[in-house]
C-alpha cells in the first residue's frame, strides 16, 4: 500500500533501481584513471540499508560542498555555509522522502515555508529556468584559456587526462544538445583548486575558518 501523501511519480526512481555510490563519469580522463576503483566517501559507509532516495540526498549535499572546498577562500577569511550548518542539514535529512513532493510539485517544504514571505508565482512556480544558453556563450568565449588550463596544467602533466580527447573536442562547434564542456568546466575547476592548494602549502591553510 502506497504510503499516504505519497506522490504518484514518486515510484519513478524505483524503477530505475538500486544505485550505490556516486555516479561516476569517466569523460576526457586517461585509461589509466577509468580503470581504477571508485574512491568510496566516508558518508557512503552504510549505505545499502538506506533508500536510494536518501543516498541521492546524501550525494547531493557531496555535490554542494565542491563549491565551498575553495583553498582560495581560506586564508584571511571566515568561511560561513548557513545552509550546511549541522542542525539544517539534520533536519533536511530527517524529511521522508515522500514528503518532499506535493501538488506536483518538488521543494514542498522549502516553499511551505517561505510561502507567506514570496509572492505567489515565485514560491509555487514549476520551473526555475536554464542556463545552458549563457553557460555555452561563456564556454565558447573562454575556450582558448580554458585549453591553456587543461592541457599545459597540474592534472594533464600527472597523466590523468585524456589529451587527445580534449583538443578534439575544444576544436569543433558545439552542436544541439552538446553539454559535455560542463565536464570540461568541472575538470579546469579541479585543476584550479589543485592549483591553489600547492600555492598556499606553505601558508598552510586554517581548517577551522571553513565553518559549514
Amino acid at each position: 500500500m502506497r504510503r499516504s501523501g505519497r506522490p504518484s511519480g514518486f515510484p519513478r526512481a524505483r524503477r530505475a533501481g538500486r544505485r550505490l555510490g556516486a555516479r561516476r563519469d569517466a569523460t576526457f580522463l586517461a585509461p589509466c584513471v577509468r580503470s581504477q576503483q571508485h574512491f568510496t566517501h566516508p558518508w557512503d559507509v552504510g549505505e545499502e540499508a538506506a533508500s536510494q532516495a536518501r543516498i541521492n540526498h546524501v550525494q547531493a549535499i557531496h555535490y554542494i560542498l565542491d563549491f565551498l572546498d575553495r583553498p582560495s577562500r581560506w586564508h584571511d577569511a571566515d568561511v560561513v555555509a548557513p545552509l550546511l550548518s549541522q542542525p539544517v542539514v539534520e533536519q533536511c535529512l530527517s524529511i521522508p522522502s515522500w514528503r518532499w513532493f506535493a501538488g506536483g510539485r518538488d521543494r514542498a517544504i522549502a516553499r511551505a515555508a517561505f510561502a507567506a514571505s514570496l509572492p505567489a508565482e515565485v514560491a509555487w512556480r514549476r520551473g526555475k529556468g536554464r542556463l545552458e544558453s549563457m553557460c555555452a556563450a561563456a564556454y565558447l568565449r573562454q575556450r582558448p584559456l580554458l585549453r591553456d588550463l587543461l592541457l599545459g596544467g597540474r592534472l594533464a602533466e600527472q597523466g590523468l587526462l585524456d589529451v587527445t580527447a580534449i583538443e578534439h573536442y575544444l576544436t569543433r562547434d558545439l552542436a544541439e544538445g552538446d553539454f559535455d564542456y560542463f565536464r570540461l568546466i568541472e575538470i579546469g575547476d579541479i585543476e584550479r583548486w589543485v592549483r591553489a592548494v600547492e600555492a598556499r602549502v606553505s601558508r598552510g591553510p586554517s581548517f577551522d575558518q571553513r565553518r559549514y
